[in-house]
């Protein structure tokens, strides 16, 4: 690929159009829309403008290491409200695998028919036993 192909395809990618694209790399403008079309046929300007179009797609989107920058420095900033700083932890906690696991132990007292259900099934889960009907 020449030099005028080059900053053909620089252009088309900031602009979108082939003719000012071929007039800003320095083809005729008597004949630049044509250039650009032709220029835009070609095989070795597709696979280029794909690899331009794809470091700019790169740059927008962020990795989750810039995600979790962003969290810790919001977790760190005194100034933020505690709500926000909070779920700012949990989100890092979250993306180190910290609440993976199953619930194990004693479940904690229940209010209602329903959480005891709940704690019931989920016992009936970890043995070989049925759950109880406690509520006839």
């Amino acid at each position: 690929m020449n030099r005028r192909q080059e900053l053909f395809c620089l252009e088309y990618a900031k602009s979108g159009n082939a003719t000012k694209a071929a007039i800003s790399a320095g083809y005729s403008q008597r004949t630049a829309g044509s250039i650009g079309q032709r220029l835009l046929k070609n095989v070795d300007i597709q696979n280029h403008l794909q690899e331009i179009q794809e470091e700019i797609d790169k740059d927008k989107i962020a990795d989750i290491s810039e995600i979790q920058a962003f969290w810790s420095d919001l977790f760190r900033d005194d100034a933020q409200r505690p709500t926000d700083r909070l779920k700012a932890s949990e989100l890092l906690a979250k993306t180190e695998g910290a609440f993976k696991g199953s619930m194990t132990g004693t479940p904690p007292q229940s209010s209602s028919i329903v959480e005891d259900w709940f704690y019931a099934v989920l016992a009936s889960e970890n043995s070989d036993e049925p759950p109880e009907n406690s509520y006839k």
